[in-house]
């Protein structure tokens, strides 16, 4: 009878103690984007025409759902992994509307004019001027063009949609000298912790990246950087100095 009870006692204890274990808490962005995922890989174009974006974009998913098996135990890892993820969901599905759209261009008659050529002169004229407002500087690492924190608002990485245009007149100037690179370095005040501004600071530039793919940038080119807020160019003491150290800066080099 005794060892009966005891029997009795522990299948009630473990039952008791299943019963009490958290549910797992499963981040829906991770499957968001292997839903948009699984849209692209049905796309015969983006197969075709963006290989290597694609399968960046299949690991950065399987990577994000990896960890929201364990999501309950690390949510913020999980939250970013999906961010990279839909981040090369996206730059996958620029690079394959960019690929389609030159060969469609391709296919076309290569018929041109000295008009044409005069008038292409006359915008890259404009667009110089254009671009005075974007602090453009000659360094020692080449021509540097600085984003000011009027792309973003305050602790977020998407980017506001009148500012969308600064970036494809940004496109149109590093397309001129498609033989360089291009490196996009995110900056952030001293505001919040190290960890959080790295984070930050790389999502803003991964999303300064996607913008420049859309607008024709070559993503071979395009390396982007999270420096988070380890290279000040000002003072952090004052409300004007922070404003200047939140940017976005791409070298053309």
């Amino acid at each position: 009878m005794i060892p009966r009870l005891s029997l009795l006692a522990s299948a009630v204890l473990i039952v008791t103690a299943c019963s009490s274990s958290p549910e797992r808490v499963s981040n829906p962005a991770v499957s968001q984007a292997r839903t948009a995922l699984s849209a692209l890989q049905a796309d015969p174009n983006t197969v075709r025409l963006a290989q290597t974006p694609l399968r960046e974009a299949e690991a950065a998913v399987a990577a994000a759902e990896r960890a929201n098996l364990t999501n309950d135990k690390n949510p913020e890892l999980t939250a970013h992994l999906a961010y990279l993820a839909k981040n090369k969901i996206e730059i996958a599905r620029a690079v394959s509307g960019t690929r389609l759209a030159e060969d469609r261009v391709q296919s076309l008659s290569n018929e041109r004019s000295q008009v044409l050529l005069n008038s292409a002169q006359q915008r890259a004229d404009n667009l110089e001027q254009q671009l005075h407002d974007l602090k453009q500087q000659q360094t020692e690492r080449g021509l540097v063009f600085t984003l000011g924190d009027v792309l973003f608002s305050t602790g977020k990485a998407d980017i506001k949609q009148g500012s969308v245009v600064n970036i494809q007149r940004l496109a149109q100037r590093l397309n001129q000298e498609q033989q360089k690179s291009v490196i996009i370095e995110g900056h952030t005040d001293s505001t919040g912790s190290m960890t959080l501004n790295n984070q930050l600071s790389q999502q803003r530039a991964d999303a300064v990246k996607v913008e420049l793919i859309k607008a024709g940038v070559a993503a071979s080119r395009i390396t982007a950087v999270g420096k988070g807020q380890g290279f000040p160019i000002a003072s952090n003491n004052t409300n004007e100095g922070r404003q200047q150290n939140r940017r976005v800066e791409v070298i053309l080099q």
